[in-house]
């Protein structure tokens, strides 16, 4: 069967995506370049556009393609090239692409022969790998921010865990930790001890028969008054009353 394409200038990517799964779903067993469209994933993250851009012949030979001698299904499977880059980005990285994404499925889409084809994926290679690269510095910040998160919950119960030791242990500026993790979290990194704090806090109340104090020590507080006014500032009761609540 043949794809008609209609409407090709108002096509939106909601549509054109429901199309791409309408003939992907009919051949799911007949995609051979998989691999290869995974290699070209990994190149235009990493800014090798060149090594991307040479997968291009031995993808758009094989897979949809290889069904139909047709163009329209060869086109289509640029599109469902561009649909699964586009799929394994961020949602940042996405909207980013903006207006330049509809510009190029609609060039897709009105291409007539194999050599416009092939010159305009190379541009979605540089259009795609530029949208990584602008978000690049944003993941390191991310990946530094789960970085964090992860120490903390690990290291909560120190009684000497602060944000001097954090940026020593990191071998950062205080003032960029700060920033990074208020950019992610939307809250400071000491809310974020005292907030996970307080949660293990909660657990114990209700779990066991362990005094205030002792639950304060177990949880990294020096005494129990640290504990009860993180607990109400937080939770807007004292641990008390939420173990009598509880």
């Amino acid at each position: 069967r043949k794809m008609r394409i209609r409407d090709r200038n108002t096509l939106n990517k909601s549509a054109m995506s429901r199309r791409i799964r309408a003939v992907s779903t009919s051949h799911t067993a007949s995609l051979p370049d998989s691999i290869e469209r995974q290699h070209m994933m990994k190149y235009i993250v990493k800014g090798r556009t060149q090594d991307a851009k040479l997968l291009l012949p031995q993808i758009l030979s094989g897979g949809i393609a290889s069904l139909s001698r047709d163009f329209s299904y060869i086109r289509m499977h640029c599109i469902y090239l561009t649909d699964y880059i586009v799929s394994n980005m961020e949602d940042g990285q996405a909207r980013r692409l903006g207006d330049g994404m509809k510009g190029l499925l609609g060039r897709i889409l009105d291409t007539q022969n194999i050599r416009e084809l092939t010159k305009t994926m190379e541009e979605a290679v540089d259009l795609f790998a530029a949208a990584f690269a602008e978000n690049a510095a944003e993941s390191s910040q991310g990946a530094l921010y789960l970085d964090i998160v992860e120490y903390i919950d690990r290291n909560f119960r120190n009684p000497n865990l602060t944000v001097a030791s954090l940026t020593e242990h990191f071998g950062m500026s205080q003032s960029y930790l700060l920033r990074v993790f208020k950019k992610d979290s939307g809250s400071g990194i000491l809310d974020y001890i005292h907030q996970r704090r307080v949660d293990e806090s909660k657990l114990l109340l209700k779990n066991t028969g362990k005094t205030i104090a002792e639950i304060a020590a177990d949880i990294g507080y020096s005494n129990q008054l640290a504990l009860i006014r993180a607990f109400k500032r937080l939770e807007g009761i004292t641990p008390s009353e939420y173990r009598s609540l509880s």
